[in-house]
């Protein structure tokens, strides 16, 4: 079995143990955030960039506080003025990603900044500038694509947003994803193979609003570093604004349906299937008019199952780079760390 679909598929074990570490620490994140911090900063690069902003709306959704999202190399290069009061939360899996590791320097030491890490492994350089880590240990991946990485250290940012509200329905909610992705994980498989065997596609248009803009540029970047296609992430609504332009026959727009706003992004699906496009939607319930749907059916709110959505979105990136007949575990021009000659 390829790596990269191996690791697709341990997801829900890695979300369960990355509860289980929060869980752990629970008591040092409440003792942690008892310093009135003015601003709860996510930062990574890349997919963990992607992953800061779901991660963001989670912990001011949740918690009612301040929190922003910024590419780790923003933090150092363009600092915002609130970084003195602010919580960092760096997010890498490897914890030795160049620009990630130089900001949590950055502002541990030049800002007197606290740090609390998100990684997946303990002794990384990211974990020794923190004052707290919190580590997805079965997160860790022999690929080179974040698959499995994405979806636990998404959940332990959530599971942090909760134990810091004190949100034992959101928590609850939560425990309850492994199980779900583990059952949605055949049927995520199947269709997104269904549609790589069926369509021909040459572009790629991932919509998500709120919560779910993260997941769609996740979604996005799993498309073009597995099967080098293009590709693009929009949040839903924007896409009128100019982008649909580039809709034709062979285009899959996948639709990251969300509750604050399906009645408009409802909409939107038809009007982007009149401008003959096919249309992939991965919502909760059944009953959205699509040319493919991924009902997750989980009971769950909107910012409880954000990573039920992934499986889908990177099966649909292997698939595709099979049928270019691509080796998605040897993604081209990338390696699994980013590390920078000049540090």
């Amino acid at each position: 079995m390829s790596v990269t679909l191996n690791e697709i598929s341990e997801q829900p074990y890695a979300i369960k143990k990355v509860l289980e570490d929060v869980e752990g620490k629970k008591e040092a994140i409440l003792d942690l955030f008892k310093e009135p911090f003015d601003n709860v900063i996510f930062i990574g690069c890349g997919t963990s960039h992607y992953l800061a902003m779901s991660a963001s709306s989670v912990f001011k959704k949740i918690t009612k506080k301040r929190s922003e999202t910024l590419p780790s190399s923003e933090l150092f290069l363009y600092p915002p003025k609130s970084l003195e009061k602010s919580l960092v939360i760096p997010i890498s899996r490897s914890g030795e990603t160049s620009e990630t590791v130089m900001a949590a320097n950055y502002a541990k030491k030049n800002r007197k900044s606290k740090i609390l890490a998100i990684s997946c492994y303990e002794g990384s350089n990211i974990v020794k500038e923190s004052d707290l880590a919190v580590i997805s240990s079965e997160g860790k991946e022999k690929s080179i694509v974040m698959t499995k990485s994405f979806s636990s250290m998404l959940v332990a940012a959530q599971a942090i947003s909760t134990v810091v509200a004190g949100d034992n329905q959101f928590l609850d909610e939560l425990t309850k994803i492994p199980k779900i992705v583990e059952d949605i994980m055949k049927k995520s498989q199947s269709l997104a193979e269904e549609i790589s065997t069926t369509l021909t596609l040459e572009k790629f248009v991932f919509l998500g609003q709120g919560p779910f803009y993260g997941t769609a540029c996740e979604a996005m970047l799993k498309v073009k570093e597995m099967a080098i296609a293009w590709s693009e992430a929009f949040h839903s609504l924007e896409f009128r604004h100019g982008p649909k332009s580039i809709i034709n026959e062979k285009t899959l727009v996948t639709m990251l349906l969300s509750d604050s706003a399906k009645k408009y992004e409802t909409d939107l699906i038809k009007e982007i299937r009149a401008l003959g496009a096919k249309v992939l939607t991965v919502c909760e319930k059944e009953g959205v008019e699509s040319d493919y749907t991924l009902a997750i059916e989980s009971q769950l709110g909107e910012f409880a199952r954000i990573p039920i959505y992934m499986p889908i979105l990177q099966f649909l990136g292997y698939y595709q780079a099979l049928k270019k007949g691509l080796n998605p575990d040897v993604p081209k021009n990338l390696t699994q760390v980013v590390k920078l000659n000049f540090i």
